[in-house]
């Protein structure tokens, strides 16, 4: 059944584009407006908004400071998505993340190319959209997802372009754009990849000197760089007399960016631990596909044609060699590797679409397969089972549970999910269970086939993610910045600035509605409203001198609301 269906769709060039899509949105559409802003998130929101208010665009301004720790690339994607929406949300704040996913794959899926055939790519395409660390990094607001991902279309741009033999400028200067966007996202930590692929598949195919060493090359990094520079000669600070001022934190700009890299290599930033911890997550990020990789092993007999073997050889190696190049680095993080994860994709998907018997690893992913589709159907049932029950007896069970804090508070949150969301989870849940049902009645054709495996496995995603606004009710009541905005809401009248004093840039400030500014320092007849540590409050003013005041607890913090 879904392997003729699969067949069918694979025999057209834009159908597996547009089932891709599909799960695309359903895994990652869902979720992006459900939770509040986190912390980091918070980092690359306010300096978005800052060049939208300022109109000054060269340089992030963070907390009333230019920020120069990271390119802005991905300021002027959130910016650019709260102009085109009209709206400032977090579902536009992290749409740009969503959206470098969707470009990803959409390169993957159309570009041509003489290493990758229709059936590989479409298998890659869904192997990259349902592992854990992209899922994880393409729902918040964040470098990564779209770190990842151009730096991954950079890669396979050249292996496309490499394997289906373009002329050197083409081969290079494609890259060299991407990698330009690349150094705006997150600095040239993405060439380190991008270099260690292409040196990989040249070693094997013995082309280092005619490939490397060519005009098309010289004239890729000439756009990548003038791609970087053109923005840094706008944004790189001086006293107007040509001297360079310092940032924020006191150092010149070159030496923060140095700092910056040289950060992974302080010893004292990390215990070994720790360390086997984060390497541990590093590997996470590539489940539930990382038990392929045993695969790469049988290589050889999988991979007939030489010179795409020689391409998979270099690229296998490139990743082996980087991965532990990146993770040797004492203050190494478990999202340091994961540039190598569209890469990894291809290379497992490639592998997969070799495979179509009813033996060995396959078959073994076909009854976890199975059994994970049973439990989607029953995790399903359980939430609309939920629903209607605290719809109906919520009162009763509550009291039940009434010792509970936490989970009376969860069920609330059901009780307060509407009729439509309910319909909603009962479709969901019956498209789970006629799902389960088609793979049971078909297990031995559909089981013993690695491409409606990996389909299955991302259809199953997309049902769980489908889930996720119903939970919003629940959510909400376990959040801690929303609330907070709305005491300062109440307190604040229409149209008065904020005063904020020692307050790092927390979430909180996204959700007020009056304007706010950070400030050092006040004279000691400052009169206006204020929000500040309350042990801080102390040591600066005198308490009778409070009109009104409020306050609200972030972590350990007390925090003060003072009109003054």
């Amino acid at each position: 059944m879904t392997t003729g269906f699969l067949n069918g769709i694979l025999s057209n060039k834009f159908l597996p584009y547009l089932l891709t899509v599909l799960v695309w949105a359903g895994i990652y559409l869902p979720g992006l407006g459900v939770f509040e802003l986190s912390f980091g998130e918070s980092r690359r929101v306010y300096p978005a908004l800052t060049m939208m208010e300022t109109g000054e665009w060269a340089v992030p301004v963070l907390e009333g400071e230019k920020y120069f720790k990271k390119p802005p690339m991905i300021n002027w994607m959130i910016a650019g998505a709260f102009i085109a929406t009209g709206q400032k949300s977090e579902l536009t704040a992290r749409l740009p993340s969503a959206l470098s996913i969707l470009v990803f794959i959409s390169i993957l899926m159309l570009m041509d190319s003489g290493f990758l055939d229709l059936r590989t790519r479409f298998i890659s395409s869904l192997i990259f959209l349902s592992s854990a660390g992209i899922i994880g990094k393409g729902l918040i607001c964040e470098i990564e997802a779209p770190y990842i991902c151009f730096t991954g279309v950079a890669m396979i741009s050249w292996l496309n372009l490499y394997s289906a033999r373009a002329g050197n400028f083409k081969l290079w200067c494609i890259p060299g754009i991407l990698l330009g966007i690349c150094l705006l996202i997150k600095g040239p930590i993405a060439l380190l990849f991008f270099y260690s692929m292409v040196f990989g598949v040249l070693y094997y195919e013995k082309r280092i000197k005619d490939t490397v060493f060519s005009w098309g090359h010289l004239v890729g990094i000439a756009i990548m760089l003038a791609m970087f520079v053109s923005w840094a000669v706008q944004a790189w600070p001086t006293d107007g007399g040509g001297a360079v001022v310092v940032s924020g934190d006191g150092e010149n700009v070159t030496g923060t960016w140095i700092n910056e890299m040289l950060l992974q290599f302080k010893t004292g930033r990390i215990g070994i631990g720790l360390w086997f911890v984060r390497v541990g997550g590093s590997i996470a990020n590539f489940l539930p596909w990382i038990v392929f990789i045993p695969l790469f092993f049988k290589s050889g007999k999988l991979i007939r044609d030489e010179k795409s073997l020689r391409i998979f050889k270099g690229c296998g190696v490139s990743i082996l060699i980087t991965f532990f190049i990146v993770n040797s680095m004492p203050g190494t993080k478990a999202r340091y590797t994961m540039p190598l994860i569209p890469l990894a994709t291809v290379l497992i998907g490639l592998l997969l679409s070799k495979i179509e018997t009813e033996g060995g690893i396959v078959k073994i992913w076909g009854k976890i397969t199975l059994s994970l589709s049973a439990l989607v159907v029953l995790a399903c049932g359980i939430l609309f089972s939920s629903v209607l029950i605290m719809k109906f007896a919520g009162a009763k069970i509550e009291s039940l549970f009434s010792k509970s804090k936490d989970f009376v508070t969860v069920l609330n949150g059901l009780a307060q999910v509407d009729f439509t969301h309910a319909f909603l989870i009962f479709a969901i849940f019956a498209s789970a269970a006629f799902i389960f049902y088609q793979i049971f009645n078909h297990r031995r054709e559909i089981l013993s086939s690695s491409v409606s495996l990996v389909f299955i496995f991302s259809v199953l995603l997309v049902i769980l993610m489908l889930n996720y606004p119903m939970f919003q009710p629940v959510v909400r009541n376990f959040e801690k910045f929303r609330p907070v905005a709305k005491i300062i809401n109440e307190f604040i009248p229409s149209g008065e600035t904020l005063m904020v004093y020692k307050i790092d840039c927390e979430p909180f400030f996204f959700y007020m509605k009056n304007p706010w500014t950070k400030v050092k320092t006040f004279p000691k007849d400052f009169t206006g409203y204020l929000v500040c540590p309350e042990e801080k409050f102390e040591d600066m003013f005198n308490r009778k001198r409070i009109k009104r005041e409020d306050s609200f607890r972030i972590n350990k913090t007390q925090y003060g609301i003072y009109e003054l």
